[in-house]
């Protein structure tokens, strides 16, 4: 449960630091490659290991999610109004 704070930080820190709109088409090498949307990958990312996280121990993961990742998010919606979404 204690990586839950450095995984909260590193996730928190990723999101304040990447632009929403930018994409990557990944590596394929075909021009019918899809395009991803980094923020979004980020944020798929973080709500899938958060809630394998909460599964173990939703009090615990509760609590550490409040006390750790909820300001930097909200620090986040904040500065920037385009990252809402």
């Amino acid at each position: 449960m204690m990586d839950f704070c450095d995984l909260a930080e590193f996730f928190t820190s990723a999101l304040h630091k990447t632009n929403p709109q930018v994409t990557s088409a990944g590596s394929a090498d075909t021009d019918a490659a899809e395009e991803e949307n980094i923020f979004k990958l980020i944020v798929e990312t973080f709500t899938k290991l958060g809630n394998q996280i909460l599964n173990e121990d939703p009090q615990q993961t509760e609590l550490y999610f409040l006390e750790y990742a909820l300001d930097n998010i909200l620090e986040i919606m904040c500065d920037n109004d385009f990252k809402r979404n």
